[in-house]
């Protein structure tokens, strides 16, 4: 069976029409050649350039320590994730110190 059989055209078309509807003038381009590295659209963060290694943790904190760590992330214009970090940070000097 080949794309051009009938039962197959029509079927192109019908999608293509329903794409079109749905999708409009505002497909995205193609992408360029394999092998070519994609240029970043978002410059990386400042922690992300720096030569530290990061690990990534998902962790559930409770509410009332979330909505005073975004309290104080605000206060000190620093970022949650900053927040965090130098939290931690200290806890473990804490830990190293007794």
């Amino acid at each position: 069976m080949t794309p051009t059989e009938p039962r197959r055209a029509g079927l192109a078309s019908a999608w293509s029409k329903t794409h079109s509807r749905v999708v409009g003038g505002q497909r995205p381009a193609p992408p360029g050649p394999a092998g070519e590295p994609e240029a970043a659209d978002v410059p990386a963060e400042p922690a992300a350039r720096n030569s530290r290694n990061w690990k990534y943790l998902s962790a559930r904190l409770p509410a009332d320590v979330h909505k005073t760590l975004r309290r104080l992330s605000v206060e000190k214009d620093l970022s949650l994730q900053q927040m965090v970090v130098a939290a931690l940070r200290a806890y473990v000097e804490q830990q190293k110190e007794s």
